[in-house]
């Protein structure tokens, strides 16, 4: 279905430094970028918090995307000149609240390999926190060198069956040097990234049973999009049945092929 509607209203308020510290991200280029030497390059102390609040609503435009929507969040974040040494840190956290919500159970939708579908509207609530903090420290006039480190975490749960809650975090560190002489910046940064993430699903409501709409309705969907033939989805969802009955059946048993009575005599002898 097409969006129709969708309102977003943001807030962005309380900057308060000894410069404004949106416009030294605008003066320094190498704001935007992941070397964390970039930090010794604002020259000056600043920092920023800031809200958000929106609301949105609408038809999918989207299967991940929610009828209603409702959000509010935090952040600040600020640099800190000692002399050759600079830091830098940052806060934010946001919640949001869905209504008619389906989709991924991943709060990262097709970044992984596999990802698991369910097509049931309901409430769902997502919680994003991400801390980050970096160091910078001057080697001589004209080389930087500093390390960053953030971590992201989310919560995000559905209140409806088929029920999932679902927690991801994320690591990253990233080591980096600048030279920099009059209008010359050169840079090189290295991140070490990991990240891990785990769904849990159950259905706590009246009926009982296997959930079959895992396989039917993404068969279904399979057919839609590629434009294969309706029967195509029985015949996808009976392969991958048949192919998790023979798993099971080769899990909790063992096949033992007895030997000839002729070769028993053989092998005793």
């Amino acid at each position: 279905m097409n969006k129709i509607a969708t309102l977003l209203l943001s807030l962005v308020s309380l900057s308060a430094a000894s410069q404004d510290y949106r416009d030294l991200q605008i003066m320094n280029i190498w704001s935007q970028s992941h070397n964390p030497a970039k930090i010794g390059l604002y020259g000056v102390d600043a920092s920023m918090a800031r809200g958000l609040a929106r609301y949105e609503y609408g038809d999918r435009l989207t299967p991940n995307d929610a009828q209603k929507l409702w959000g509010a969040g935090i952040g600040t974040e600020g640099v800190k000149q000692f002399g050759s040494l600079a830091l830098q840190g940052a806060f934010s956290y946001e919640s949001k609240w869905m209504e008619g919500a389906c989709g991924s159970m991943s709060t990262v939708p097709g970044y992984y390999p596999i990802d698991i579908y369910e097509f049931t509207p309901g409430k769902k609530e997502l919680q994003d926190y991400s801390l980050s903090g970096g160091i910078d420290k001057a080697l001589g006039e004209n080389w930087e060198i500093g390390v960053l480190a953030s971590y992201k975490s989310q919560n995000y749960s559905k209140r409806k069956d088929l029920r999932h809650t679902t927690y991801y975090m994320s690591m990253e560190v990233t080591p980096g040097i600048l030279y920099h002489r009059d209008e010359l910046r050169l840079g090189a940064t290295y991140s070490f990234l990991r990240n891990t993430q785990s769904i849990s699903a159950e259905e706590l409501g009246i009926s009982s049973g296997v959930y079959y709409d895992f396989l039917d309705k993404g068969a279904g969907a399979l057919s839609t999009n590629f434009g294969l033939n309706h029967s195509f989805a029985d015949i996808l969802s009976g392969i991958i049945l048949f192919f998790i009955i023979g798993c099971e059946f080769f899990i909790s048993y063992k096949l033992s092929f007895r030997k000839s009575a002729k070769k028993e005599a053989d092998t005793n002898v």
